[in-house]
């Protein structure tokens, strides 16, 4: 975290000194920076572009579609790039027994909590949220409450979702594609 925000810092310091074109000097700048006291090469992007490892891990956003099926229907979701998805995709396949709610959802128990960072949050149509840590819950309307956002569903309208979620009990299974 401390490489991340000394990275930053000096990119900022850097931008603000007029030193981002990628000229030879710049390039013999951003050098003598990174061999000053305390600073490690690893801290200095010297063209500009994060590297795409760090620390082993891919920084780049991975393939975040998930496939949903409810009946015959088949959906796709694009799920959030946060912990709780990442639990979310860790468990798929998944198959959920889900519940109409209030005539604006479909909400459904997970068998197990995920990690959670609830905020208010305003939903609409197509979102996918999680609920008290264990339960996801799937939008056909709209509803203001404290979910943490797990994804939402591709290319659908409030109108085709309400037809496929409907109000009554439904089977959902989720997978990653």
């Amino acid at each position: 975290m401390r490489r991340v925000f000394v990275s930053f810092a000096l990119c900022l310091v850097l931008i603000l000194c007029g030193c981002q074109s990628r000229g030879a000097d710049s390039q013999t700048e951003m050098q003598e920076t990174a061999d000053a006291p305390g600073m490690t090469e690893d801290a200095v992007v010297s063209d500009g572009v994060e590297p795409e490892t760090q620390n082993g891990k891919e920084t780049e956003m991975e393939n975040r579609t998930i496939n949903i099926i409810i009946g015959d229907v088949n959906l796709t979701a694009t799920l959030e790039n946060n912990e709780s998805a990442d639990a979310f995709m860790e468990m798929m396949p998944v198959t959920v027994q889900m519940s109409g709610y209030g005539g604006f959802e479909q909400v459904g128990s997970l068998g197990k909590s995920l990690p959670s960072n609830d905020s208010q949050t305003k939903t609409s149509a197509g979102d996918i949220v999680l609920y008290n840590s264990n339960s996801v819950v799937m939008f056909y309307g709209s509803n203001t409450w404290s979910y943490t956002r797990l994804g939402h569903i591709n290319d659908k309208s409030a109108k085709e979702l309400k037809q496929i979620l409907g109000t009554g009990n439904i089977e959902v299974t989720f997978s990653a594609e």
